[in-house]
């Protein structure tokens, strides 16, 4: 399975992204990580936009104006992939077959909700079951559940997974990041984004891929709620030994 070596190699390449500034050489190394990531799992294209809007946001300081360019290079990178000829023969007719029968979860044809029956027509009826089947995918991809496995392991797993996927949300809606927290925010945003507009995959294998950087977030937002919880019942007393 490739899914170990890219968890892993990704690792290695957020490290040379987030020392690329003091480092020149180390951008060059990421670069080539993640084009080697592009070519080993299909949603290694995620990384190279990433890695596109990470270096703009090392050169372009106003908030306004990277969100500006962010968009365009966002919008300019899915075009160039939507009308590609492997983008054509590939994504569009599975993504397509997925949304039109209705698929949850890839290889489980009993969880199924088709949009469309004859033809491709767009409804806010259809609109509204696409953003349920999307939440639906998202959902069971964070949990980690599925009904063919057994009760403790969904026990096991789903607490787990919820807890740290709950953390690592909960930390997105801080006001300032730091860098390492702001390029998990990038792959687990990107990679759930992925799988609401395909499906959720057999085992869970697109949450695990980026179940580091998900613990990053997690961590963090344990560290903050620690802090919070000695400053407001010690009164700050223990906060600066522990701390």
């Amino acid at each position: 399975m490739t899914e170990s070596l890219y968890c892993s190699i990704s690792i290695i390449w957020s490290y040379f992204l987030l020392n690329a500034p003091q480092r020149k050489l180390f951008l060059v190394a990421s670069l080539v990580l993640v084009i080697l990531l592009v070519f080993m799992r299909p949603n290694g294209w995620m990384l190279f936009l990433i890695q596109g809007l990470w270096i703009l946001k090392q050169y372009v300081k106003l908030n306004k104006t990277f969100v500006l360019i962010s968009v365009v290079v966002s919008v300019s990178f899915l075009l160039i992939v939507w009308f590609s000829p492997f983008s054509q023969k590939m994504i569009h007719q599975q993504s397509l077959i997925h949304w039109k029968y209705g698929t949850i979860i890839w290889g489980y044809w009993e969880w199924r909700y088709p949009l469309f029956e004859d033809s491709l027509v767009l409804t806010w009826n259809t609109l509204f079951e696409g953003f349920k089947i999307a939440t639906i995918r998202v959902a069971l991809e964070i949990s980690g559940i599925r009904p063919y496995f057994s009760l403790a392991h969904n026990v096991v797993v789903g607490f787990y997974m919820l807890s740290v996927h709950l953390l690592a949300i909960i930390s997105l809606f801080k006001k300032r990041l730091c860098p390492l927290e702001q390029l998990s925010a990038f792959l687990f945003l990107g990679q759930f984004a992925i799988v609401a507009a395909t499906f959720a995959d057999w085992e869970g294998r697109f949450a695990y891929q980026i179940l580091p950087f998900t613990v990053v977030l997690a961590s963090f937002q344990i560290e903050r709620t620690g802090k919070n919880f000695m400053q407001l019942h010690f009164n700050g007393i223990c906060t600066a030994k522990i701390f």
